[in-house]
């Protein structure tokens, strides 16, 4: 019909290969065998993230590619006021899909080796298929109390909101995420964040700028442990990425789309 066509290439798809029944051997083969003919076959491709982008052309996809994160929605921006970290105990916080590729029981872990020092109130908050095992290896293998790790269900947005405000500290685990969108929302609301190496993580967060890489639980719970002593660092990290998640701004990203779109049509 004549109709350009843009395709949002926005998971790594080999990592949900759990989800499907088949041996995983062969559910990658056949990602390979589909992912990339169908992007060489539309007019453009969005990539969320500059790692996704490089993956794209590593798998010899030859379509022009744009990077366009997705949007955080407004109501999470708290209008670039300088942030004060809460008083004792630091507050940590994750939110997200309870799901075996989110790599959770790493934040679990590095809890567990803060023995209490320093005194921490944590937060985890979503859903999914890994959240009553989650809780399970929390309590009982960990043994982590709800003195100190709280479980959240799917709260609604409004409350969502009121818990992003109130950490000082995002933690985020995955190792297969994009572009974490989260990490942004986090970071509209003032919340710096430690987490995990990763393909999304890498476009947003600006080592020991907005927040900290972590690379074992160990290393995150020293990480927590240093900017807990630390309080004016951790204030100078919470208004830096204040300025960072101005980038996700949907007038900023909707802008990119709407110039790609242009561009496609010959305006």
């Amino acid at each position: 019909m004549g109709v350009p066509t843009v395709f949002t290439h926005h998971s790594i798809y080999r990592a949900y290969t759990h989800y499907i029944p088949l041996p995983p051997s062969l559910t990658r083969f056949l990602i390979r065998q589909i992912v990339p003919p169908f992007c060489n076959r539309v007019d453009r491709v969005i990539a969320p993230s500059a790692a996704i982008e490089q993956s794209l052309h590593n798998a010899q996809v030859h379509t022009p590619c744009k990077i366009i994160p997705s949007p955080v929605r407004t109501k999470f921006f708290i209008n670039g006021h300088a942030v004060e970290p809460h008083d004792n105990p630091l507050r940590l916080l994750y939110v997200g899909r309870f799901a075996k590729e989110k790599n959770i029981p790493f934040i679990l872990q590095a809890l567990a080796a803060l023995d209490n020092k320093p005194a921490v109130s944590c937060s985890l908050v979503g859903y999914g298929p890994e959240y009553e095992a989650l809780q399970a290896y929390a309590r009982n293998t960990l043994q982590l109390g709800p003195d100190k790790l709280q479980f959240i269900c799917n709260p609604p947005l409004d409350a969502l909101l009121k818990i992003y405000r109130s950490a000082d500290l995002f933690l985020f685990p995955s190792t297969s995420d994009t572009q974490a969108l989260v990490l942004a929302e986090a970071m509209a609301t003032g919340t710096p964040v430690i987490a995990t190496p990763g393909p999304g993580q890498s476009d947003i967060i600006r080592h020991g700028f907005n927040g900290f890489f972590s690379e074992t639980p160990a290393d995150m719970a020293h990480q927590i442990t240093h900017l807990d002593t630390n309080r004016p660092l951790l204030a100078t990290l919470a208004n830096n990425a204040i300025k960072t998640a101005q980038r996700y701004h949907p007038t900023v990203t909707v802008g990119k789309l709407l110039e790609l779109y242009h561009e496609l049509l010959g305006g």
